[in-house]
């Protein structure tokens, strides 16, 4: 009976909630890209700004994931 409740909910979780998570994920995807669009657009500078703070954040990342699966297996 346990594993007909595990299928069960992992059903709900596919039909209902997934479906659901990747339509929003789309939506707020589009809006994001249309904004930073809309802003260099209206000021291109902004570009110029944000282009390399983004490959910072990039690179930062890379380096905190680097630390902390060093971390973990410590």
């Amino acid at each position: 009976m346990d594993l007909l409740t595990q299928l069960l909910t992992v059903s709900y979780f596919t039909d209902n909630l997934l479906g659901f998570t990747i339509l929003s994920l789309f939506g707020n995807a589009i809006s994001v890209v249309g904004t930073v669009v809309v802003i260099a657009y209206s000021t291109p500078i902004f570009l110029v700004i944000v282009i390399p703070i983004a490959i910072l954040y990039y690179f930062v990342q890379v380096i905190l994931r680097v630390i902390l699966c060093l971390c973990v297996h410590v």
